[in-house]
């Protein structure tokens, strides 16, 4: 949860661009104490090597707007800490990522192994609700661009996706890939995501849209479990 020991100085004291994407996501049986210690006292770490000239961008996560659990009022005390020592950092929030991890502990893989080894998927508050999601490719080729000056930013607090999808359309799509029955439950309420930063999806110039990567994505899981 901590900067290295071998991490030095002259490592990253000079750079141009500082990108900090330190951080233990949102997951089951992590204390509060781990999330401080990998959120909030590695980015102080990491800003106590840093030259107050450099440029910082620091990739926060859209749970910061939630403030109801340890995770997002680490990721909150972060970009506070942030913009206490460098007022002109670039925050970038993210919401859950597509493509780079498939743990279960994520809604889309989880909702997978739910329909595929139970044969029911649950929708929670009618399905009405939507939720960003972001490609890994799209997200490496917006940093790439940023880092290039490729995009001209007016604003120093982002929002970036690939998508917004409702929980029934994402439900559909793996019912049409798995067969699973669809119960509704409507006596669970789920919140639509709000957003204070400024927002604008990502693509990263693929052939395929965003529902067929989606997919693709939906299949690989499918895969990984039937196998």
């Amino acid at each position: 949860f901590h900067v290295p020991r071998e991490f030095s100085n002259t490592q990253i004291i000079d750079a141009d661009a500082v990108i900090i994407a330190c951080g233990l996501s949102g997951l089951a049986n992590v204390s509060t104490e781990e999330y401080i210690a990998a959120n909030v006292t590695t980015l102080e770490n990491i800003l106590a090597h840093v030259n107050s000239d450099s440029k910082i961008i620091h990739i926060s996560s859209t749970e910061v707007l939630s403030h109801n659990n340890s995770y997002s009022k680490s990721k909150l005390k972060a970009e506070q800490i942030l913009r206490s020592h460098f007022p002109d950092a670039l925050i970038i929030r993210i919401p859950s990522l597509i493509g780079g991890t498939r743990s279960e502990k994520t809604i889309i893989p989880r909702m997978v192994k739910e329909a595929v080894l139970e044969g029911v998927l649950t929708i929670w508050g009618g399905g009405i609700n939507k939720k960003k999601y972001l490609f890994v490719d799209d997200f490496i080729f917006f940093i790439e661009k940023i880092c290039q000056e490729k995009f001209p930013l007016h604003e120093n607090i982002f929002t970036i996706y690939s998508l917004d999808v409702s929980f029934w359309q994402l439900s559909a799509m793996i019912r049409n890939r798995t067969g699973c029955i669809i119960r509704m439950d409507y006596g669970k309420k789920i919140d639509t995501e709000k957003n204070d930063s400024v927002e604008f999806s990502v693509f990263s110039g693929t052939d395929d849209d965003e529902f067929v990567r989606l997919d693709k994505f939906i299949q690989d899981l499918i895969q990984d479990i039937v196998v």
